[in-house]
């Protein structure tokens, strides 16, 4: 596994961590990054990954498949109050 922030040619998430690749940021904190997907299948899809590079998902290790979790988690959280904020 690489170091959070460093730049890889050959993973496009460590690139966007790193700066290399803009990217419109929803939310970071120190283990995670949520960002809008610049090709969505949907309207309001973003991305959580964790900083800490895994190759796939069989690589993440239990500690960053948690932390990402709970972003996800919270993000859907807020996404939701600011739905309902918007519909009242």
């Amino acid at each position: 596994m690489s170091h959070p922030h460093e730049s890889s040619a050959e993973c496009l998430f460590c690139d966007i961590d790193a700066g290399v690749v803009p990217y419109a940021k929803v939310m970071e904190d120190a283990t995670t990054l949520a960002f809008m997907d610049i090709d969505p299948g949907s309207d309001g899809h973003l991305l959580v990954i964790p900083k800490r590079h895994s190759a796939d998902l069989l690589e993440i290790s239990p500690e960053d498949s948690a932390v990402t979790t709970l972003t996800v988690d919270g993000d859907a959280i807020a996404a939701r109050a600011l739905i309902l904020a918007a519909a009242l």
